[in-house]
């Protein structure tokens, strides 16, 4: 189990830096849901509503977070205020 652990680590890390940081972002940010997908799937694990709701509100998120321009999200005033 440890060297399955420790292999899955190198591959992502590996994968990781040969993509950009908002698909990196994205992927990161999303991993949870596709864990407890792949839970449901394979091992027959089910959800609850306020499981599906969370899921849900992780995606957004990241959609959101993935689609909006950097400068909104670091504040475009700091960014002019460090400028001077």
């Amino acid at each position: 189990m440890l060297v399955c652990t420790i292999f899955a680590f190198f591959v992502q890390t590996y994968a990781v830096r040969r993509m950009s940081p908002s698909r990196v972002g994205l992927l990161m940010r999303t991993e949870p849901v596709f864990g407890a997908l792949f839970a449901m799937a394979w091992l027959g694990e089910s959800l609850s509503p306020s499981a599906w709701v969370g899921g849900a509100l992780i995606v957004a998120a990241s959609l959101w977070g993935a689609s909006t321009p950097a400068e909104a999200r670091t504040g475009e005033e700091t960014r002019e205020r460090e400028a001077t």
